[in-house]
């Protein structure tokens, strides 16, 4: 009997062990925690696991980590069931290791800014299905792996601004059925592909600004019924390919300023309607813009203007007057001579951005 209590227990100390040895996330490291999210910090130091022993029970609501960590191995925060809000931002976080979170049922706010990350694989996040909001911008990703986000039954926004990614994998987001807003800003996708948010019937805004985008792929807008906010600015689109929209689509805030169109399809105009549009900083065919402009008047759309640091008219300028008639064509010689003359616009020149614009005219 001794002996079968004694092997128990040097059993037990042994899985003990390896448990814990494989946690070892946290080392001297300092955080901070709250009962509520608007209570008064209490500051803790932590090593290996964040769990309940390190944080007098383990009933905080809000945690932010303060020294810097370089990865989160598994089951790094545990059993913390009151747990909603964690911040590990500006840090040096580079490694998310599958199964990073166990049994968080409150989770609902993770915010990742500012860190080293470069990739995001499977079973780190998509185990959290509560979470509502995830942040990881600026960082350094350029690869998320296939279903990364998939299940996260109450994501409902997900920011990745300021990352390293060349691609769109509609994969990612499979099962996420409150999922409303996506920003991707200031990464390097250049094309969005067909079926790009199929899954995803419930978004409201996307935004795809400062991007190398000159490729939309027919169907990328397909089972999206009204976007609140569609943001594809500052890229290298030529043309909108009307194949890429459902019919009858309404989009609320459309932000295509700063590419290199001369036209919008008529197709496209048909089937395409807007709140309100951003439309500035394209070499516009003259004829095409004054078809643009019955557009918005027949539709009750509206223009706006994304240069309020200049004079510039609410109206976008066209800059390329040949023919009589809309073209549906590229003008790449006067395409070009354009995009040049806008990279000699600063912001510091001010009223006489609306002189630069008159003087691009091509006649």
């Amino acid at each position: 009997m001794i002996r079968v209590c004694l092997f128990k227990f040097m059993f037990l100390t042994q899985l003990s062990t390896i448990y814990t040895e494989g946690c070892d996330s946290f080392n001297n490291t300092d955080i901070s925690a709250s009962d509520h999210m608007d209570d008064e910090l209490n500051f803790y130091v932590v090593d290996g696991c964040l769990e309940p022993k390190d944080l007098e029970g383990g009933l905080f609501r809000r945690v932010t980590v303060h020294s810097k960590i370089t990865r989160l191995g598994k089951d790094s925060i545990r059993n913390l069931p009151k747990l909603e809000w964690l911040s590990i931002q500006e840090n040096s976080l580079e490694i998310l290791e599958p199964q990073a979170f166990r049994n968080v049922p409150s989770l609902k706010y993770v915010i990742l800014h500012k860190n080293n990350l470069k990739e995001i694989p499977k079973d780190v996040f998509n185990l959290v299905p509560t979470i509502r909001q995830l942040f990881i911008s600026s960082n350094k990703i350029d690869f998320i792996a296939s279903g990364a986000f998939s299940n996260m039954e109450s994501l409902e926004w997900i920011v990745l601004t300021e990352n390293a990614l060349t691609y769109w994998n509609r994969d990612w987001f499979e099962n996420c059925p409150k999922l409303k807003y996506i920003r991707i800003s200031s990464n390097k996708i250049s094309v969005i592909p067909r079926r790009a948010f199929a899954s995803l019937p419930s978004l409201l805004g996307i935004d795809f600004t400062r991007n190398k985008i000159t490729i939309i792929q027919p169907d990328a807008f397909r089972n999206l019924k009204s976007l609140v906010y569609l943001g594809l600015d500052q890229n290298g689109l030529t043309v909108l390919d009307e194949r890429a929209f459902p019919n009858k689509m309404h989009i609320e805030n459309l932000n295509i300023n700063n590419n290199r169109l001369n036209y919008l399809p008529d197709k496209l105009l048909s089937k395409l309607s807007v709140g309100s549009i951003i439309m500035d900083q394209n070499p516009w065919k003259c004829q095409c813009l004054q078809r643009i402009h019955d557009w918005l008047f027949f539709t009750s759309g509206s223009v706006n203007v994304s240069m309020h640091h200049c004079r510039t008219p609410y109206d976008p300028i066209c800059v390329v007057a040949r023919g009589k008639a809309c073209e549906e064509s590229v003008e790449e010689d006067s395409t070009r001579r354009y995009i040049g003359h806008m990279r000699t616009l600063t912001q510091s020149l001010g009223e006489k951005c609306a002189i630069l614009f008159s003087q691009t005219v091509v006649q």
